[in-house]
């Protein structure tokens, strides 16, 4: 369908003004008056120029992601943004997991304001969306990128080995590799040492700590024999467990 801002060069929100004349077989009558702004009868507006939606804003990600699902939101438009013909439904497309491609696969045409996705990996998604009227689609909302993000995966076995200076105590190296991050990035690990005297594996919080930076960066930790033995319970020459 044409929109009258197209055919006729209207901007929206202008009064749409028309005149009319009559003819018969003796000639044409003069023209009448332009319509007002304003009906005087009902004191309602005329009619106004119509044409199809502007941008929706920018999606955003909804309150229901999840480490399972994906959920995109926007919202309405309304007033003049919606061309002055109310909204018949929404596209939102999505570059299909293709990091950095334009978003060019439908999901969901619809008069809704939300759409999740499950299955999706770890990553980052790009999503845009516009509003459809009578008179066709509407403007593209800017792009928007959402993650999604999920827990880290499960850390490999750690490795303990020892270490034995000519001089001073011994040591051990706990070390570890780290796991895919589940798209965000890791910023601590909670690391257990195994204690003899209680049968548990404890967070160690001292030599070990897994909130240090350090400790985060070199994914390692140094202990010596003796702070096992006293904090822990282990003989000489054991070998922890981790």
């Amino acid at each position: 369908m044409s929109t009258i801002t197209g055919t006729y060069g209207y901007v929206l929100e202008d009064l749409v003004e028309a005149r009319v004349a009559a003819w018969n077989w003796v000639g044409m009558s003069q023209y009448s008056e332009a319509n007002e702004a304003v009906d005087a009868d009902s004191g309602e507006l005329n009619a106004l120029a119509r044409t199809v939606p502007q941008a929706p804003d920018m999606p955003t990600e909804g309150e229901d992601t999840s480490e399972t699902q994906l959920q995109v939101d926007w919202t309405d438009v309304v007033g003049n943004k919606n061309g002055n013909s109310e909204v018949t439904s929404y596209s939102l497309w999505w570059d299909n997991g293709d990091s950095g491609v334009e978003p060019e696969t439908e999901l969901v045409n619809d008069l809704v304001f939300t759409y999740t996705i499950t299955g999706l990996v770890a990553g980052s998604y790009r999503f845009k969306v516009r509003a459809h009227n009578i008179y066709g689609p509407g403007e593209w909302s800017d792009i928007a990128t959402i993650r999604a993000s999920f827990v880290p995966d499960v850390v490999a076995t750690m490795t303990v080995t020892l270490n034995s200076p000519d001089e001073g105590l011994q040591t051990y190296d706990f070390a570890w590799t780290e796991p895919a991050t589940g798209s965000e990035t890791i910023d601590m690990y909670e690391i257990r040492i195994y204690s003899p005297t209680t049968g548990l594996y404890v967070e160690d919080q001292d030599v070990c700590d897994g909130t240090d930076p350090d400790v985060v960066a070199a994914r390692l930790c140094q202990v010596d024999i003796y702070y096992l033995i006293t904090v822990f319970g282990y003989e000489y020459d054991t070998l922890p467990k981790v």
